[in-house]
């Protein structure tokens, strides 16, 4: 869903769920993460490509999040990069 509560639980579990991961793993002494994110962040579906196959997305492609799920995927990508860069 798209509403407050959907939101506020794709937050809780997708940002929060992730900073605590990390943070386990910072206390840990963890050298290195794998992070599975979602082609959510990418927007809804795939462009097609000029031979009418589906683009295969990339880390180069525009993030075009779409719904609460996405935004949130989104987000926790982003406190990676901040906590781990």
């Amino acid at each position: 869903g798209d509403d407050a509560a959907a939101r506020a639980d794709f937050t809780r579990i997708n940002v929060g769920g992730t900073r605590s991961l990390i943070d386990a793993a910072c206390a840990a002494g963890v050298a290195h993460v794998v992070y599975v994110s979602s082609a959510k962040v990418f927007g809804e579906s795939s462009p097609l490509t000029a031979s009418g196959a589906p683009h295969a997305w990339t880390a180069a492609d525009p993030v075009q999040p779409r719904g609460p799920y996405g935004e949130s995927k989104l987000a926790a990508e982003h406190l990676l990069r901040a906590r781990c860069d």
